[in-house]
């Protein structure tokens, strides 16, 4: 296994812009991405804590996970034990490996993973990757509340929506604010908007030079269950950082202002231009089943397309 490879691992509330960051990142000749590898998380936690993980569990959580299926890098059963090395970690690296040799041929260095929740699991990665850098980026969370109601495997109502993106955030941030030389955070629309300016500011962080392909993020295949990222490999663009301000109801913009309305002070976003007022009473009751019942129906359909992989 490659003891040089320099792992780096965005985070954020999913619909942040983590898979066009990890493009951009990955958009240069000794960086690879694959799509989100939510599959290793828990087998590192393993190790990290008992220092062991059976072979067969490996085998058993590679097979089962769709995102890793999807990659098609492997035929057969045989072809997923021969990717599993001494531990998890030489397992992630010929899993890179065997990607990189298919899809890439790069003379990869940098390892960019992309899982939104990578914050969750911050100091397992960490535990195992002690060379680590994180990325924290930071999207207006109305616009991600937004970007949610649209997948189907997304929350459906505001005030689900308002918890998680402050739970996500409110985690990453604590993060940045103790680990400060690991941890760089970029706001989604500073980087949509001036995508050179903030790109020279983190590849000063990580240590690494600024190249012009970066502006493009085409770092990142598509996987085939990703039916939502139809903007995947362009420039980045600001034509969808608005579009909360018309889709959403005044109802559920004025709760999620309200419910985090420090946070979005914090992150200098747009709070006075909106009455601050949570939904209470018969209001939330209702917005509540509403949301749940639309949760159960378009969750029904995300698992029987992902089935189908």
């Amino acid at each position: 296994m490659n003891e040089n490879l320099q792992p780096i691992f965005i985070m954020g509330a999913p619909r942040s812009g983590t898979t066009m960051l990890a493009g951009m990142l990955s958009n240069r000749d000794d960086a690879l991405a694959l799509p989100e590898m939510h599959y290793i998380h828990k087998l590192l936690e393993e190790e990290l804590m008992f220092e062991y993980v059976d072979k067969g569990k490996i085998f058993k959580t590679l097979k089962e996970s769709f995102m890793f299926r999807d990659l098609n890098i492997v035929e057969s059963d045989n072809d997923i034990e021969k990717l599993i090395g001494e531990n998890v970690r030489g397992t992630i690296f010929n899993i890179l490996k065997a990607y990189n040799d298919k899809y890439m041929q790069k003379d990869f260095k940098i390892w960019v993973e992309h899982s939104p929740h990578n914050h969750i699991y911050f100091d397992v990665l960490l535990g195992h990757y002690p060379n680590a850098k994180f990325i924290h980026i930071v999207r207006d969370g109305r616009a991600v509340y937004r970007s949610t109601k649209e997948v189907d495997w997304g929350y459906k109502d505001v005030i689900t929506g308002a918890i998680n993106w402050n739970e996500n955030v409110r985690s990453c941030m604590l993060k940045a604010k103790v680990f400060k030389d690991i941890v760089y955070t970029v706001r989604y629309e500073d980087l949509t908007n001036d995508s050179e300016k903030y790109l020279r500011d983190i590849c000063n962080f990580l240590n690494i030079e600024f190249v012009q392909s970066m502006l493009e993020s085409k770092g990142v295949r598509k996987p085939s269950f990703a039916k939502y990222a139809k903007e995947l490999g362009e420039k980045a663009h600001t034509k969808s950082q608005a579009l909360w301000r018309v889709s959403l109801t005044k109802k559920e913009i004025e709760h999620f202002t309200a419910y985090n309305y420090n946070l979005l002070k914090y992150y200098n976003y747009d709070i006075k231009s909106f009455n601050k007022k949570k939904l209470k009473g018969l209001d939330r009751l209702i917005t509540k089943i509403i949301g749940r019942l639309k949760v159960f129906y378009f969750r029904k359909k995300f698992k029987k397309r992902i089935s189908q992989i």
